[in-house]
């Protein structure tokens, strides 16, 4: 009686494994959009340094953008209109020396989001570098009002010749 139970609860315990599979496959539309860089440099105008330290910030209204902005360059803001996107301030903060970057590689839309690639560039061990404090940063503009992921990766330069 025990042997036909087990065998009853493997056969119901296949059974339900194999109902798990997707019924249907979803498609997902991807898009990869234009990267417009609006302002980027090396530096922070008058050494305004506020809150915008390392990390990526999603900027939503014109005003954010322009104050933002205030505390990097003396560039004037471009105009945009926040109801069809948003800007993208990618800030490495404060490095030591020279010899780092940052850049924004690739934004690819999905149906429900927005993913923009980042790439942050350090010297390696043997790269001579200017002794100089900076402040690698980038404005980007997205076109697009889904919400934002960022995906970060760092990159070591190897000067090795």
């Amino acid at each position: 009686m025990k042997k036909i139970f087990c065998l009853v609860v493997l056969l119901m315990a296949c059974a339900l494994i194999n109902a798990c599979e997707p019924c249907i496959e979803v498609e997902t539309k991807e898009t990869t959009l234009p990267i417009d860089v609006l302002h980027e440099g090396h530096y922070q105008h008058e050494s305004n340094y506020l809150s915008y330290c390392r990390g990526p910030w999603v900027l939503h209204s014109e005003d954010k953008y322009e104050n933002a902005l205030t505390a990097y360059t003396e560039e004037y803001s471009e105009t945009l209109d926040f109801s069809e996107g948003k800007v993208l301030l990618v800030d490495m903060g404060q490095q030591s020396t020279g010899g780092y970057s940052i850049n924004v590689t690739s934004v690819i839309e999905y149906d429900h989001y927005v993913l923009a690639k980042v790439v942050l560039s350090i010297p390696g061990t043997n790269c001579m570098v200017t002794q100089a404090p900076s402040y690698h940063f980038q404005f980007v503009w997205i076109p697009s009002t889904k919400d934002l992921y960022i995906n970060e990766t760092l990159e070591i330069n190897s000067c090795d010749e």
